[in-house]
């Protein structure tokens, strides 16, 4: 039998009265159901805002981890945390980690940079043809 650690019980009962991953869940449904009458760019946006949401949603589940895992339990869950993150036991390879992660989120901001700048060159494309099309 294991002492419940207050801090983590609260945190865990607000986490779920806040019904914010059901929210998520109900916005992919949606997101799905208006995908076909959507612009590309309500989409996008529509992404934009579930990747931020899913972002702060995700820190607080390494929160609620963090909190499990404090040592006011009987177990302190070291043999699970050492299945979740098998790479985690040695420095090196968290510094590798660390590396991976920098290098993804560069590597995706490149490719946002990329599409942002052929969106505006196709945007402009298209203001031209529209002010060529008014003079005619």
């Amino acid at each position: 039998m294991s002492l419940v650690n207050n801090s983590f019980a609260i945190f865990l009962r607000n986490l779920v009265a806040s019904g914010q991953f059901k929210t998520v869940h109900e916005k992919l449904s949606i997101l799905l159901e208006a995908n076909y009458h959507n612009s590309c760019e309500q989409n996008t946006v529509v992404c934009c805002k579930m990747i931020e949401e899913h972002a702060r949603l995700k820190q607080q589940l390494f929160r609620l981890l963090e909190l499990s895992t404090e040592g006011h339990y009987i177990y302190s869950g070291s043999e699970s945390l050492s299945r979740l993150f098998p790479d985690l036991s040695s420095g090196a390879a968290a510094s590798s980690y660390t590396t991976q992660i920098g290098t993804a989120a560069k590597d995706e901001n490149e490719i946002y940079q990329n599409q942002t700048r052929k969106l505006e060159e196709h945007l402009k494309s298209s203001h031209d043809k529209i002010a060529e099309l008014r003079l005619k």
